[in-house]
């Protein structure tokens, strides 16, 4: 199968950063991890599995709802994480995953990598006529799949991320040892976290990031007293430039599909007092667009939370393997 990347952090869907301590080795895109648990599914619900059971769209349904409910749980690298060339990506932070879609926190904001595989049906129909012919159809099928790809840069223009700035909680129980080639020596006790905080990206503004039970991956800024909004701009770099509906919210096009951002919600932190809030868009290129925070005056001295919400729902219907 032959994939073209687009860029560096496109190929990280495909980092091999799952090796646990006594834990086999699973692939990094959730798209393929599909399998893996529709084959956990048939053994529970089906205790006489027939052959091709796994590729049952019953079975498969569970898997994807079993992955869809798990919570999001944020990664750290701490030296494991490589692109293809087996080279160290010391920019990436920490990686979140949900089915279908890849995040990246870098220390120049995120990368959203989204990966839609097919079954390729009628390749497959042809090479099992060819081995009828030749008397070969025995064994285990292979699963043919095809890969499409897209990914969405949002950089923080001006931003300062650093690791000594970073606070995370929520530590998983289990870690994760690597052993790679650049690391012959092991990378030991890798953790996951609920929440991860990246104090002061801008002046007196952290950039808060956790798991929602209902969207999923959520990220918030938080602006302490004093603070100034219009410091936050965000730069985002896809197939095409953001597009601003009529009822306030944004669409983001890749060629899998289009993704919304409903109006942001900014609030007061503590009495939870409701801020008006817009987005401004301001075309860069046809690949760029900067996005801003418009709020309606409020009191300084008081804690903000801008809380953006994204709808990763509507990318090719639900993020699965069609």
């Amino acid at each position: 199968m032959k994939v073209t990347y687009y860029s560096l952090l496109f190929l990280f869907a495909f980092v091999a950063d799952n090796i646990a301590l006594n834990t086999p080795k699973l692939p990094a895109d959730s798209n393929l991890l599909t399998n893996l648990w529709a084959n956990y599914y048939e053994s529970k619900f089906a205790p006489t599995p027939k052959k091709e059971q796994s590729n049952n769209e019953e079975l498969k349904a569970k898997a994807r709802d079993y992955l869809a409910a798990q919570p999001v749980k944020f990664l750290e690298n701490k030296g494991q994480m490589m692109d293809v060339n087996s080279k160290p990506v010391p920019f990436v932070l920490f990686k979140a995953e949900a089915p279908g879609m890849n995040v990246y926190i870098t220390e120049k904001g995120l990368t959203y990598v989204f990966v839609k595989a097919e079954e390729e049906e009628h390749e497959r129909a042809r090479e099992k006529e060819k081995e009828r012919e030749k008397g070969m159809l025995a064994g285990p099928e292979k699963e043919n799949m095809k890969m499409e790809m897209a990914w969405v840069h949002v950089n923080l223009e001006g931003a300062n991320i650093q690791r000594n700035n970073i606070i995370k909680e929520g530590q998983s129980t289990e870690h994760f040892n690597y052993f790679y080639g650049h690391c012959p020596e092991g990378i030991y006790d890798v953790y996951q976290y609920d929440k991860i905080t990246i104090r002061d990206v801008y002046p007196g503004i952290d950039w808060v990031f956790y798991n929602s039970e209902k969207t999923g991956m959520k990220y918030d800024f938080v602006l302490h007293p004093g603070a100034d909004a219009s410091q936050i701009k965000l730069i985002y770099e896809g197939d095409k430039p953001l597009k601003m509906e009529e009822d306030g919210s944004i669409s983001i096009t890749t060629k899998l599909g289009t993704l919304t951002e409903a109006k942001p919600y900014t609030y007061e932190e503590g009495n939870n007092n409701e801020i008006q809030s817009n987005y401004k868009l301001t075309t860069i290129n046809k690949n760029k667009t900067l996005l801003e925070f418009n709020l309606a005056n409020h009191n300084t001295n008081n804690t903000l939370v801008i809380d953006p919400q994204l709808n990763w729902g509507t990318l090719f219907g639900g993020n699965d393997i069609e």
